[in-house]
């Protein structure tokens, strides 16, 4: 069981990073958390959803100005299945 306290180590890196540290649009931000924080990309994923579960954490997104890609752009994120993170909205 991995552990899901905020406090724990591991989590406290991955954190600070993820919490809105991540500036602009980034094409794999799980992969630039995990080189951040120096923490493996497979740690992360595996982190971050155990975390989703429990509730210690309530939801991961990362913050897409549309005005900053281009005029009425619209923006889609392919999520694999495999990452094991419950999309918001998803049908």
């Amino acid at each position: 069981m991995l552990p899901i306290e905020h406090t724990d180590p591991v989590n406290a890196k991955i954190l600070a990073v993820s919490e809105d540290k991540i500036e602009g649009f980034v094409r794999e931000p799980f992969e630039e958390i995990a080189r951040r924080s120096g923490v493996g990309v497979d740690v992360v994923m595996a982190r971050i959803a155990a975390m989703l579960r429990a509730g210690t954490i309530r939801r991961v997104r990362q913050t897409l100005l549309a005005t900053n890609l281009a005029q009425g752009a619209l923006v889609a994120w392919k999520v694999p299945d495999s990452a094991g993170i419950f999309v918001a909205g998803a049908l």
